[in-house]
C-alpha cells in the first residue's frame, strides 16, 4: 500500500506561539540548556516556527514521507504513539495525520510548544500533553508502540543522549520502535557542541529569510529578523557523526537498527540527516 502523504498547509498556530514565547512568559522555565547566553528557550521558540513556515530549517516536514511511512507501518487505533521533543506542533501535526486513530501523548520540558499543540491540532484529535525533562522520561508504566521525534537526540551530549535513548528504550512495547532522524557529517568534528555554520553561512540564511519573506508577502518586521540571526549564531548541535557512528550507538539500546540517508535538507547550511527506525 502506498504511503499516503498530507502536504503541511495550516500555518495558522506560527503567531500563536510566538506570542505564547514574546508575550506569555511560557518560555520563562523551559529549556534553559539553548545557549549559554540565555536564560530561556524564548528566542528558539519563538524564531523556529517562522523560519519552518519559510522552509528554512530542518523540521518534520524535510522528512514528511518517511515519518508517515514508519508510523503508518508501527501505530493503529490501539497502538498509542509518543511524540517526545518538540520545537513547534509540526511533528505532533505529523504523527496525527498519519495515524489519526492512534492514542498520542505529547512531551516536553518547555509548555510553549504544548500549548501550541492545542492551538495547532484538530480539536477532535485525542492526546495528552505532559511537561516533562526527557532525561527523566516516566510514563507510569504505560507503554507505547512508537515514540517519533525531529533531529531531538542531537541536542544532548553524548553521555545524556545515552540516557535519553535508554528512557525512551524503556517505555517502548516490545516491537515498538524509535523513529527519528539525526545530523549526520564526517564524524571529525569537535567533541563539544557543533555550531550551524560559519559566519558566510549565517549571513547567507539572513539573505534566504529576506528572499522567502518577500516571496511569500510575509510581513518581517526587525524583530523576526533578529530572531533568526540568533538562531543561526547561537543554534548547536551534537550531530554530525557518520551513519555507521549512529548505527552503532543506536544499537547499544535498540537490537534491529534501520537507517537511511536523507537528500540534502537546508538549516544554515546543506547537510544530510540520517532517517531512523530503531525496533525494541
Amino acid at each position: 500500500m502506498p504511503v499516503e502523504t498530507k502536504e503541511i498547509t495550516d500555518w495558522s498556530w506560527v503567531n500563536y506561539q510566538r506570542e505564547l514565547a514574546l508575550s506569555r512568559g511560557t518560555c520563562a522555565n523551559g529549556w534553559r540548556e539553548y545557549s549559554p547566553s540565555h536564560q530561556s528557550c524564548r528566542g528558539y521558540h519563538a524564531a523556529f516556527p517562522f523560519l519552518q513556515e519559510l522552509e528554512l530549517v530542518s523540521g518534520p516536514g524535510s522528512h514528511l514521507e518517511f515519518y508517515t511511512g514508519a508510523l503508518q507501518a508501527i501505530s493503529g487505533p490501539d497502538k498509542p504513539i509518543l511524540v517526545c521533543g518538540l520545537a513547534t506542533p509540526l511533528m505532533a501535526i505529523v504523527a496525527h495525520q498519519a495515524c489519526p486513530e492512534s492514542p498520542m501523548t505529547i512531551l516536553d520540558i518547555c509548555p510553549t510548544p504544548l500549548l501550541a499543540c492545542k492551538e495547532a491540532l484538530p480539536k477532535t484529535a485525542g492526546y495528552t500533553l505532559i511537561q516533562q525533562d526527557a532525561r527523566n522520561l516516566d510514563l507510569g508504566g504505560s507503554r507505547v508502540s512508537a515514540v517519533v521525534t525531529d533531529a531531538f537526540l542531537t541536542r544532548f551530549d553524548d553521555s545524556e543522549r545515552k540516557i535519553v535513548l535508554k528512557r525512551m528504550e524503556n517505555v517502548l512495547a516490545p516491537g515498538g520502535a524509535l523513529v527519528t532522524t539525526w545530523k549526520i557529517g564526517d564524524g571529525k568534528g569537535s567533541p563539544d557542541a557543533l555550531h550551524y555554520g560559519d559566519d558566510l553561512a549565517r549571513r547567507e540564511f539572513i539573505e534566504n529569510v529576506v528572499k522567502q519573506a518577500r516571496a511569500r508577502n510575509y510581513h518581517l518586521t526587525m524583530d523576526l529578523l533578529s530572531e533568526a540571526f540568533d538562531y543561526a549564531q547561537t543554534m548547536t548541535s551534537f550531530g554530525g557523526q557518520t551513519l555507521d557512528q549512529v548505527g552503532a550507538e543506536l544499537r547499544e539500546f535498540f537490537p534491529d537498527v534501520r537507517l537511511e540517508t536523507s537528500p540534502p535538507v537546508y538549516d544554515v547550511t546543506m547537510r544530510e540527516y540520517a532517517r531512523i527506525i530503531a525496533y525494541k
